[in-house]
């Protein structure tokens, strides 16, 4: 019988009851130094969801107050910081059967941050907030040659407001420091970032798509 054990579970998103799928220890002690890798395959008793644990117990590590070694442990797939958005598949539409969808360049983009976030690569998560932003802009204003023009058209055709404005301002020069500075923005400042950058989608596409519900509504003195 396999050993049930408590981990966090990915898909439950709180502590639950596992079964040991397989376990191996690799033992790399040499000269009076202790290191053993320990592997684990484990499955959640709610969800069946399957993750692969690699612990790392070293004589070199740290210590808890009962002198037992503190192993440094790597998930697999890693913990999800954040969630997408709900409103991810109101992107689909447009959607044309030989084309796909009219919008894949932009839920491309967002799927590929939260990668980039998922596994706490904060440069290439702010790069491809910045990309996603110039992706957004030259789709409804067109490519003016310059970041700032299409900021500028981007907001004379309405689509941020002047405060929106500041803000993406600020993210996109976090995301040329990256590029261009060897900057590191921190993960607060990612969080805020896609924050920022998620409400400015949401408004365009999906508020504009809910508001097309309401089209049929007659009009005062109608």
């Amino acid at each position: 019988m396999s050993d049930i054990v408590k981990y966090r579970c990915k898909r439950c998103q709180g502590q639950t009851r596992h079964q040991e799928l397989f376990r191996k220890d690799q033992d790399l002690s040499g000269e009076g130094a202790y290191h053993v890798i320990r592997y684990d395959l484990v499955e959640c008793l709610g969800c069946e969801n399957i993750r692969f644990f690699k612990s790392s117990y070293s004589s070199d590590g740290e210590f808890d107050e009962n002198g037992n070694i503190i192993p440094d442990v790597e998930l697999y797939p890693p913990d999800t910081l954040r969630k997408q958005p709900k409103w991810m598949s109101s992107l689909l539409w447009p959607f044309d059967p030989d084309l796909g969808s009219a919008n894949q360049e932009i839920i491309d983009l967002i799927n590929e941050i939260y990668i980039a976030l998922q596994n706490g690569i904060s440069r290439l998560a702010i790069m491809g907030i910045r990309a996603l932003v110039e992706t957004i802009m030259i789709k409804k204003v067109g490519d003016h040659n310059a970041f700032s023009k299409n900021m500028d058209r981007f907001q004379e055709g309405g689509y941020i407001s002047p405060t929106q404005r500041e803000a993406l301002d600020a993210v996109l020069e976090a995301g040329h420091a990256t590029i261009h500075r060897a900057y590191r923005p921190s993960a607060q400042q990612v969080q805020a970032a896609i924050d920022i950058v998620e409400n400015i989608i949401e408004a365009i596409y999906v508020s504009d798509q809910n508001r097309k519900r309401f089209s049929d509504v007659p009009k005062r003195g109608s």
